[in-house]
């Protein structure tokens, strides 16, 4: 008995904090990336390049996932569904100047059904830091 809570103790130590890197639904195709957003003009998408570079470096201490509504064309609804199926410590959200209005009311109605901690990453957020 006494080995097995110790072996649940020390697994329980080691486990990571799980982090989310979320790029949030739009009715834009737009591309929230390089601290620069952008509607797509065409049928081209590419994923949050900022996110690929910041999980190199979280990945080291946290269990890292990720989330692009738009390239996996989810609503709201679906994007909250997720959100609550796993105990995320942190979510990182993407927004851009030319999504900030909705992203705004998407980030407040998150903080809602979320309890950790909420980041915003973009452009937007730079020039109001």
């Amino acid at each position: 008995m006494m080995q097995y809570l110790l072996q649940t103790l020390i697994t329980n130590m080691n486990k990571k904090k799980n982090i989310l890197l979320l790029n949030p639904p739009s009715k834009k195709r737009v591309l929230r990336d390089s601290f620069c957003g952008q509607e797509s003009k065409g049928h081209y998408y590419w994923p949050v390049l900022d996110f690929v570079a910041m999980s190199g470096t979280l990945a080291k201490s946290y269990h890292i996932d990720f989330l692009d509504c738009i390239a996996d064309n989810l609503n709201q609804d679906q994007c909250f569904s997720l959100v609550k199926s796993k105990p995320y410590y942190a979510i990182i959200a993407a927004t851009a100047s030319m999504t900030w209005d909705s992203d705004k009311i998407f980030f407040s109605q998150l903080e809602g059904i979320f309890n950790g901690k909420l980041f915003v990453s973009g452009e937007f957020a730079l020039h109001r830091a």
